[in-house]
């Protein structure tokens, strides 16, 4: 874990990946001290999150709109000088391409709990 308190930014590193579920995250006050000193929480703080690999549109299921996402961030398909979001890297190579849409793909159906 760590904390850039110039940006505010925390970051968690897992042991290994979440697998599909929904997940919540809750802070308190006194647990920032342990990751750095120098972060201070007003009170409780709370966050939901969800994980679906394949669900790049967030709605619960993977479907054909998140193929659809998936392509349109390949490169040949992005106006020039645009760059691909880094959600649509489904398999986590660091491109995007036909394998992270055969990805979603093998997800088809799939929702969260």
């Amino acid at each position: 874990s760590s904390y850039n308190p110039a940006t505010h930014d925390a970051t968690w590193t897992l042991p290994t990946a979440l697998g599909v579920d929904r997940l919540l995250m809750t802070l308190d006050s006194t647990i920032g001290a342990t990751v750095d000193p120098s972060i201070h929480i007003a009170g409780n703080t709370a966050w939901n999150s969800a994980v679906l690999p394949g669900d790049v549109n967030g709605d619960g299921v993977v479907n054909a709109s998140d193929l659809v996402a998936v392509r349109n961030q390949m490169p040949q398909y992005l106006p020039v000088g645009v760059l691909p979001q880094a959600w649509a890297d489904v398999d986590g190579s660091g491109t995007i391409d036909n394998t992270d849409v055969i990805a979603v793909g093998n997800r088809a159906g799939k929702k969260l709990p």
